[in-house]
């Protein structure tokens, strides 16, 4: 589906589809609320469109992402992706030139080096 602005837009009822799919995958005992989105990727070695499925709630929030527009995937698709490990970074697929690139490492925490300094990185 096309906008006026050119955009591609996600087929809802394969949104719907692709929903319906995770929410059947997932053991009863995971009362989360499932969110599922395409979201397009501009990097070098990316796929043009990924399906991510979300689940809010319970312990931490968890992504799985599928290289793949919603329209084009299955329910054993669904299946398959929700089988594996959440995806904590990355999109799910192997590691492409130019893709995914590694996390940043974390922010020193000035607190932790003077029990007196502010948060705002300013001397006391």
């Amino acid at each position: 589906m096309i906008d006026l602005g050119g955009k591609r837009r996600a087929d809802p009822a394969a949104i719907g589809r692709v929903r319906m799919w995770a929410e059947a995958s997932l053991p009863a005992s995971d009362a989360a609320v499932v969110m599922v989105t395409e979201l397009a990727c501009h990097e070098p070695g990316c796929p043009p469109v990924e399906t991510v499925i979300a689940l809010l709630g319970g312990t931490a929030p968890r992504t799985w992402k599928i290289p793949r527009a919603a329209a084009d995937l299955t329910a054993a698709d669904v299946a398959a992706a929700l089988a594996r490990p959440p995806d904590l970074a990355g999109h799910g697929h192997p590691p492409q030139a130019g893709c995914c690139p590694a996390p940043a490492p974390p922010r020193p925490n000035p607190s932790a080096s003077s029990p007196a300094a502010s948060p705002f990185g300013d001397s006391p």
